[in-house]
């Protein structure tokens, strides 16, 4: 993530030193064409309607609409479902916290949002810490967390009607996983691309959103902005979208593989791990970023410069960064141990305690030798490619996701539940909105790695709000959408047997 500050290829630097060609008054920035300020409203118009249901439900309770009171979506919040995998709650919620100080403590920074010199002087001063250099200059490995938890639970979950065919599996686990999250990215972008930012978070409006045309919002609602040519448009929300295309491709891709012929799988495992090292190794080399390994994309746009000057700079960065033929590695072993984990527990094979607490050290070893070996880059900043670099570069972050499953199956895979407070559960469950809502935060209250505290808290308390109001009731919407669809495909199988009323079901 420090590395770009202090090189000629960032952004930074660039958009400090290059005169912007972007200076009619009837463009928006950099030659993005502004929607007419009403369209913007009309989104948030609908919101509001949809959160006067909501309110409305939770007032009448008794009524159709009850299905999206508070009180479901609070009671969904604090339902305990006691599980082996609750130890994968904290790790949830430190992922998010990595996320947080990543972008208060760096591109969230006020003094690198207004480009002023302190931005070089603060990164120089946190590299040269022997302790906390390492660990927030590689921050950006907290998506490593989110990712390993993706690949674990997405294979629990296609596991749970594995025994279906391929298509009709596919097309339910899709629709889920689509209903589940595009209401609520839906809902943020209505708001964070509104014009009303403009008046409450006027510093993320022009660093965040005003490079924003058609095709930037679309790319994020149709989950491919992390195809985008530079990520200067609600840049951040590249990772919902690899996601979303990793679940869609590489889960049903790679669980099919394993349920139909076992080795099949394995070997495609491993092919999609290992292809993914070695593009990330070949690509770094390419575009001679090896030396910076921990290379972090500053996801804000700078108004009044002129993009096409800006777009040279993330090539190769931001394809090694964001795309998931270079980013699956971590998920395809979340995805294993997620098959492994739940044929353990089927057959009732539990680890004993030396092996678990073999497992957990070995997990923290490796996790934590990942994240500081990046050192010697630190210390030789100016050293070329070599082999220490570019093995680096290839490997850390899917060998950081393995010492993640060593620490998670020393937890989880033993007969005693480990139990975790509620209230760690309930955070747990609000890392997605307080993703979605932690940046327009962090533009507005970051200032250096304390202050990081404080958008965190209050992405916390903002994706509560999102959680009641958006992401819980349109959750149980889709799931009784789903249901209809689920009983008119059945009554469609009801044919006529003569011509009264009377039905006969048709045994497919």
């Amino acid at each position: 993530m420090d590395h770009l500050l202090n090189s000629t290829r960032s952004p930074l630097v660039c958009c400090v030193n290059v005169t912007s060609s972007c200076h009619s008054s009837e463009m928006g920035s950099c030659g993005q064409t502004p929607f007419p300020e009403w369209i913007g409203w009309v989104p948030l118009v609908a919101l509001c309607g949809w959160i006067f249901l909501v309110m409305w439900g939770s007032i009448f309770k008794e009524g159709r609409l009850g299905l999206l009171s508070i009180r479901k979506s609070w009671e969904e919040l604090t339902s305990g479902l006691q599980s082996n995998l609750d130890v994968c709650d904290p790790l949830r919620i430190f992922g998010i916290f990595w996320v947080v100080i990543n972008h208060s403590g760096s591109e969230g920074r006020v003094d690198i949002l207004e480009r002023l010199p302190s931005a070089a002087k603060f990164k120089a001063s946190i590299r040269s810490n022997p302790l906390l250099g390492a660990f927030l200059g590689n921050s950006a490995l907290g998506v490593e967390c989110f990712l390993i938890l993706s690949g674990l639970f997405s294979a629990r979950s296609w596991m749970r009607h594995s025994q279906m065919d391929f298509w009709p599996h596919y097309v339910q686990y899709a629709f889920r996983r689509i209903a589940r999250l595009y209401p609520s990215v839906i809902a943020f972008v209505a708001i964070a691309a509104g014009p009303l930012m403009k008046i409450l978070l006027p510093r993320f409006e022009a660093t965040m959103t005003s490079q924003c045309g058609a095709k930037g919002l679309l790319a994020h609602l149709s989950f491919v902005g992390n195809w985008l040519d530079m990520p200067v448009c609600l840049g951040y929300l590249w990772y919902i979208s690899l996601d979303m295309q990793i679940h869609l491709i590489i889960t049903p891709l790679i669980m099919h593989s394993l349920f139909k012929n076992r080795k099949v799988g394995i070997y495609l495992s491993i092919g999609a791990i290992s292809l993914s090292t070695a593009m990330r190794g070949a690509m770094c080399v390419m575009y001679d970023t090896c030396n910076g390994s921990d290379a972090d994309i500053p996801f804000i746009s700078y108004p009044g410069v002129d993009l096409s000057m800006v777009k040279p700079i993330y090539a190769g960065i931001w394809e090694l960064y964001a795309r998931p033929q270079t980013k699956c590695g971590p998920f395809v072993i979340g995805l294993l141990f997620g098959v492994i984990s739940l044929e353990w527990e089927e057959k009732k094979i539990w680890l004993t305690k030396r092996r678990a607490r073999v497992l957990v050290a070995g997990g923290v070893a490796l996790s934590v030798s990942m994240i500081y070996f990046i050192l010697p880059e630190y210390w030789f900043p100016d050293m070329p490619s070599n082999i220490y670099n570019v093995t680096y570069t290839a490997t850390f972050r899917s060998l950081f996701a393995l010492g993640l499953v060593g620490i998670i199956s020393g937890l989880a895979l033993r007969k005693e539940v480990v139990f975790m407070h509620w209230t760690i559960t309930v955070v747990s469950r609000l890392t997605f909105a307080a993703y979605l809502t932690h940046m327009p935060l962090d533009a507005e209250t970051a200032g250096g790695l304390i202050w990081a505290l404080l958008p965190f808290v209050l992405s916390i308390v903002a994706a509560f709000f999102f959680f009641v109001l958006i992401e819980s009731p349109a959750g149980r919407a889709s799931i009784l959408f789903e249901n209809y669809l689920r009983s008119h495909r059945q009554e469609s199988r009801i044919l006529p047997e003569s011509p009264t009323n009377s039905r006969v079901k048709v045994d497919w």
